[in-house]
């Protein structure tokens, strides 16, 4: 004679079995479990497109994973082709077009802010010592460096951005943000470089830097904009050289 116990798990080895079945005859009910089962496993590696987020999606942190996902090779490439854009046959704008990145331009602010507080107090205290006065710290300068550098490699980024909208411009403004933040590279060994006591030597280097940096940004955005804009994209780039 079968127990009541043993009934119980021959009922329950049978649903057990018809429910596998189930699974295993039906593609719907079968995908879906395995989908369910990932997913509880920690096994879904699908990564999120900051363009396929819902709304208001740039409130989450995941949708600026994309925009830091470099490694060093990465960026000591785009280093380089900022301070050696003549030599190089191949085009910044060619190497971020798949990947642009924000790392590099808030690492390359942030340090040329520490540079610049850096050299200008060295400088303000040489002034001191060799006039035989008093230095005394200015940290107003550091506030107006972060400001000034800041503000450069986002709002002017942004609004030229926002002109070329105007246009039908089809320029991501993720890539204004990296172009503009890369050409403040040269600015770093620049303002080493200004810690000579003349103010004659500090202009000329500052002058020829900006130069070299718009050239920069000219040849990096000026392809980009001429093929995205189609009328009036010569008129662009005056202005554009000019923001730099």
């Amino acid at each position: 004679m079968m127990h009541d116990g043993e009934r119980e798990e021959d009922d329950e080895f049978d649903h057990i079995s018809s429910t596998s079945n189930l699974i295993n005859t039906n593609p719907l009910i079968s995908k879906v479990a395995g989908a369910a089962t990932q997913q509880l496993l920690g096994n879904n590696k699908s990564t999120k497109n900051p363009n396929d987020m819902p709304f208001c999606g740039c409130l989450s942190i995941s949708y600026y994973q994309p925009f830091f996902d470099v490694d060093t090779t990465d960026i000591i490439k785009r280093l380089s082709l900022a301070v050696f854009y003549c030599r190089r046959e191949t085009n910044f704008i060619d190497i971020i077009s798949d990947k642009p990145d924000a790392y590099g331009p808030f690492w390359i602010s942030t340090t040329l802010v520490f540079t610049l507080a850096v050299t200008s107090h060295i400088r303000g205290w040489l002034s001191s010592w060799m006039a035989g006065t008093t230095w005394v710290y200015d940290f107003q300068s550091i506030i107006s460096a972060s400001s000034l550098i800041y503000g450069f490699a986002s709002f002017v980024p942004f609004l030229v951005w926002i002109i070329l909208k105007q246009y039908d411009g089809n320029v991501k403004l993720i890539t204004m943000i990296c172009v503009y933040g890369y050409s403040l590279f040269m600015f770093i060994p620049a303002s080493l470089l200004c810690l000579f006591p003349s103010e004659v030597v500090s202009w000329l280097i500052l002058l020829v830097t900006a130069c070299l940096s718009s050239l920069f940004i000219l040849r990096s955005l000026g392809p980009l904009i001429i093929a995205s804009v189609k009328q009036d994209s010569i008129m662009l780039l005056g202005p554009l050289g000019l923001t730099q």
